[in-house]
């Protein structure tokens, strides 16, 4: 992956999710699918980097990757990108909570047994809740 490029497994993983048990996918295709997802994800992020640069930022934040999702015409993933987006949020704001919980702990206050269980079963809920959000499939079934 030293060239830039998204790892080819992961890549496969997700196209064999994504069709039908009964279907394969002839390896020059899955080359193709491999190209063009590479492709995509160069165009956005030069798109995002041409956003930025105007507004005069050094980094690539959220808001250039939507704009340039709108810009090169790519509407209908907005939903799904704003979905991921709140999911992120939502996990961020979770494990920042964890850490002071934690930190709570370890200046001597202690939980219950049940709140520990309690907390386990939030944080596995919210584990799998970001999984299922993060499908690229759209295949939620486990």
């Amino acid at each position: 992956m030293a060239d830039g490029s998204l790892p080819k497994s992961t890549l496969e993983k997700y196209v064999k999710e994504a069709l039908p048990d009964e279907c394969k996918l002839a390896k020059p295709a899955m080359d193709l699918v491999v190209d063009c997802c590479n492709e995509f994800v160069l165009m956005i992020t030069a798109k995002a980097n041409e956003i930025s640069e105007h507004e005069h930022k050094n980094s690539i934040n959220p808001e250039h990757i939507i704009q340039a999702l709108k810009e090169l015409e790519f509407d209908a993933y907005l939903d799904e990108v704003n979905d991921a987006l709140d999911a992120f949020k939502d996990d961020r704001k979770a494990v920042k909570q964890q850490k002071q919980e934690s930190k709570k702990n370890k200046q001597g206050v202690q939980l219950t047994q049940e709140e520990l269980i309690e907390l386990q079963n939030k944080l596995f809920a919210e584990a799998r809740a970001a999984a299922l959000a993060a499908d690229p499939s759209g295949n939620n079934d486990e």
